[in-house]
């Protein structure tokens, strides 16, 4: 079973042994199956001591590239006693509410996964399966693959005081390193040109969102400010410079996101 579920399957048990410590039930155990077809007959798994978890992943979210970096959207179908649905409905409620949103470390810390739950609703009525009456129940999910080699995640640029990072925004990272060469002697080839300096380019988009690092980098579009100190961060790397905002835009894509684009070269 993959990780992902495992780490969902490992909580829900944690979560129901708090869970039974002050509220008498009949639950004892979790279980989580890996699905993508609901014709996997579940009531062979049914037991009135089991709280029963199928999961299905849904198809359409392909990555575009071939990373680990992808995105992975599917719901879980929940099966239990219908006389045990307020447990069920309390252990799910604050499964999602402790998780929603929050980064948890796969496979020895290789990669991680964002969890973003939706809320649980009810299927239907309860259904008899033998002699017990068993209700069904469904809750969405997303789940945000990042994988260490290749994600933003590592890359931070601070200017004039004020990091972004993908927590607060960051959304495109490009760093330039440009050399510049001087006019004389003139050469149609680049072995003839002698180099002067090399100059930093960064290029960066963030999300025009209510973040103090924002709203600051914000406030330098509209000001007189454009020299600072500028730190580009790249996993264990890091070099710094003078720099000069050449650019910035502040605009919105076609899907409604405000972005804040800033380009900034060494001065």
């Amino acid at each position: 079973m993959r990780e992902e579920l495992t780490f969902v399957e490992t909580q829900l048990q944690s979560v129901l042994k708090t869970i039974k410590s002050s509220v008498t039930t009949s639950l004892a155990k979790v279980a989580v199956l890996d699905t993508n077809s609901m014709e996997k007959k579940y009531q062979d798994y049914l037991e009135s001591e089991q709280l029963l978890l199928v999961f299905r992943e849904l198809p359409g979210m392909l990555p575009e590239m071939p990373l680990a970096d992808k995105t992975i959207m599917g719901n879980f179908f929940v099966y239990a006693l219908e006389s045990e649905k307020e447990v069920v409905v309390a252990l799910i409620d604050t499964f999602i509410s402790t998780y929603n949103a929050t980064y948890q470390s796969m496979n020895l810390g290789a990669y991680k996964v964002r969890f973003r739950f939706t809320n649980l609703t009810p299927i239907g009525r309860a259904d008899n399966k033998g002699s017990k009456f068993y209700q069904a129940w469904q809750f969405g999910v997303t789940l945000l693959v990042i994988d260490d080699l290749t994600t933003i995640q590592n890359r931070t640029v601070t200017f004039a005081g004020n990091t972004v990072n993908s927590v607060n925004g960051l959304i495109k990272f490009n760093f330039e390193k440009i050399p510049v060469y001087a006019e004389y002697p003139v050469a149609s080839t680049a072995e003839g040109k002698k180099i002067r300096y090399i100059k930093y380019r960064i290029t960066f988009s963030v999300l025009d969102n209510t973040n103090s690092a924002i709203l600051a980098l914000k406030a330098l579009i509209y000001n007189s400010t454009y020299t600072g100190t500028c730190i580009v961060t790249s996993g264990t790397t890091t070099t710094s410079f003078t720099g000069k905002i050449i650019n910035a835009v502040e605009g919105a894509l076609e899907q409604g996101y405000p972005i804040l684009t800033f380009v900034i070269e060494r001065g």
